[in-house]
């Protein structure tokens, strides 16, 4: 079961090996989503000047949708610090190489005209069909960011523990 990332149960399950035949940015996407519970949104949102590699945190301070663009976090408490584990920090590490633009404000995520890449674009073309191909049922989005918290039971954690922490696969 440590090769597994629990989604919504037991009825769907994404193994690692899923997950790394991804192609990027989903990859990367999928495993910010997985492994901080962060919201599609404020993944969408996430700016390079936000991820502190020296901490080994990401600053969560703003959501981005297709439909509204950007706005405020859905909750005041939504605005926070998030950890990054090791190997969450060593993917964006990598994801960051290829960027062209990763100073001040660029979007850890971008479209090639530097806008926050589409995750409604990236679900329907990329995500749902890479589970289709793999023999998995389609998942979305909101189905990875409960992986902490399914991870943190299995160990026992309080609530708000489960909030503040990464786990790694």
């Amino acid at each position: 079961m440590r090769d597994s990332v629990i989604v919504n149960g037991r009825s769907r399950r994404i193994s690692v090996w899923a997950i790394e035949s991804l192609p990027e940015p989903c990859r990367t996407v999928v495993l910010v989503a997985v492994l901080t519970g962060l919201r599609i949104g404020e993944i969408a949102a996430l700016r390079w000047s936000r991820v502190d590699f020296f901490r080994n945190v990401l600053e969560v301070k703003e959501t981005y949708s297709d439909e509204t663009g950007f706005g405020t976090t859905k909750t005041r408490s939504s605005v926070r610090e998030v950890p990054l584990s090791e190997p969450l920090r060593i993917a964006l590490l990598a994801h960051r190489a290829p960027c062209s633009g990763t100073n001040g404000d660029a979007f850890v995520f971008a479209s090639k005209a530097s806008t926050p890449t589409s995750p409604k674009n990236m679900a329907h073309r990329v995500l749902r069909p890479s589970c289709v191909r793999l023999g998995l049922r389609p998942i979305g989005w909101h189905a990875l960011r409960h992986n902490p918290c399914n991870l943190a039971k299995r160990v026992r954690c309080d609530h708000t523990s489960r909030s503040r922490h990464t786990w790694p696969v």
